[in-house]
């Protein structure tokens, strides 16, 4: 089985360059593509992976269209190519839990700009702490995943089931899907961890960096729960749930190979608002990241388009 845990496609804050935790900003034109892109990414590979059988999605309208776009192509592809394990509706499970960083008085403010003087110390006071995300990631994790993945690889003491066919999505955003990430792999696979950890290109602040539906692959398989190589399997009522996680693909946006940014036509109204939405579509283009250097981009603006919102 494999897991894909999903950063959500553009949104206009990101676009905007502001911090957008808690903030419910909606997809722009070119994040709908990006969806797009994405969805049919993954159905391209529905007879190599199997079917989806879960997405879970933030609560939030930018990773819930992700989500939307992700599973409706999904299920089309499954009824146009008449499998076996065809489902007539995937349906999106929304967690909470899944939301980005709540920013506290700074949502809404730029990337990178910090309040002037003592007021920096004060705007980030009410600012979610990264031990309330473990908290939350751990609880997904327990309440979410876990029953996901246990029909799927539950098993008596005495046997090993094979490696499960099909995928689970968890789509969120590029912040928390860190703190996620790591709590995952603390858990069940602390060797990719430390792998990871030991990157030659670390990611600032950030275990990996996650572009708008950039998203980080994990093969799922059963291992020996006698084993000792790993930390303890899950231990369920008669069973035990002893998995092995490998991190395959981090950031992953092949997808979006090619995909250029529309720039939007020059704007001739000749009053203040014509010159106001000038200004925006200049800001717009400012702001775009070519998907070739993402990679390699580093400062502020690199980090606000890959790791949050």
């Amino acid at each position: 089985m494999r897991l894909f845990f999903i950063r959500h496609a553009e949104s206009v804050d990101n676009v905007a360059g502001l911090l957008a935790g808690s903030r419910d900003a909606s997809l722009t034109a070119h994040g709908v593509i990006q969806a797009q892109r994405l969805a049919e990414h993954l159905a391209s590979r529905l007879d190599s992976i199997g079917p989806v059988r879960r997405i879970f999605s933030s609560p939030m309208q930018r990773t819930l269209r992700t989500a939307q776009a992700v599973a409706d192509v999904v299920v089309r592809e499954h009824h146009d190519s008449q499998r076996a394990d065809a489902a007539s509706t995937l349906n999106i499970v929304k967690v909470d839990e899944l939301r980005e960083k709540h920013m506290g008085a700074l949502e809404g403010s730029k990337w990178g700009v910090k309040p002037p003087g003592d007021k920096a110390e004060s705007f980030s006071d009410d600012m979610e702490t990264r031990e309330h995300m473990s908290a939350r990631a751990v609880k997904f994790i327990d309440e979410h995943l876990v029953p996901a993945l246990e029909p799927h690889f539950a098993c008596d003491r005495s046997s090993n089931r094979a490696t499960a066919r099909g995928s689970i999505l968890v789509v969120s955003h590029g912040i928390f899907l860190n703190i996620f990430l790591r709590s995952l792999l603390e858990r069940f696979a602390p060797a990719e961890l430390q792998r990871l950890s030991n990157s030659e290109a670390p990611q600032p602040k950030g275990l990996v960096s996650f572009s708008n539906t950039g998203f980080v692959e994990v093969v799922v398989s059963a291992r020996d729960a006698s084993a000792t190589d790993e930390t303890d399997p899950v231990r369920l009522p008669g069973r035990v749930l002893a998995l092995h996680l490998q991190v395959v693909a981090i950031n992953s946006v092949g997808h979006l190979q090619g995909l250029k940014k529309t720039r939007a036509r020059r704007l001739e109204t000749p009053n203040a608002e014509g010159a106001s939405l000038r200004a925006a579509a200049k800001a717009q283009r400012d702001a775009i990241i070519p998907i070739q250097t993402c990679a390699a981009r580093s400062g502020s603006r690199a980090r606000r388009g890959r790791l949050g919102g």
